[in-house]
C-alpha cells in the first residue's frame, strides 16, 4: 500500500503545467562554439528560431 501511494505522488507530480509568457520561462540559451558546430542543420534551424522569438518577444541581444 505504502509503494502504491508513493508511485502515485509521483505520477502526479509530473502533471504540473508551467505557465508565464516565453520571456519569463525561457532562458536565453547560448553555446559554445564546438557545440555550434556539432549542431545538425535541423538542430541550428530550431535554435535559431528559438533565439529569433527571445529577441522579437524579449528583447535578447547576441
Amino acid at each position: 500500500m505504502k509503494a502504491a501511494v508513493i508511485l502515485a505522488a509521483l505520477m502526479f507530480a509530473g502533471c504540473s503545467t508551467t505557465s508565464g509568457s516565453f520571456c519569463q520561462i525561457a532562458p536565453q540559451l547560448k553555446y559554445g562554439q564546438s557545440v555550434y558546430d556539432a549542431m545538425t542543420d535541423a538542430e541550428a534551424a530550431r535554435h535559431l528560431a528559438y533565439l529569433k522569438t527571445g529577441e522579437r518577444l524579449c528583447g535578447w541581444r547576441p
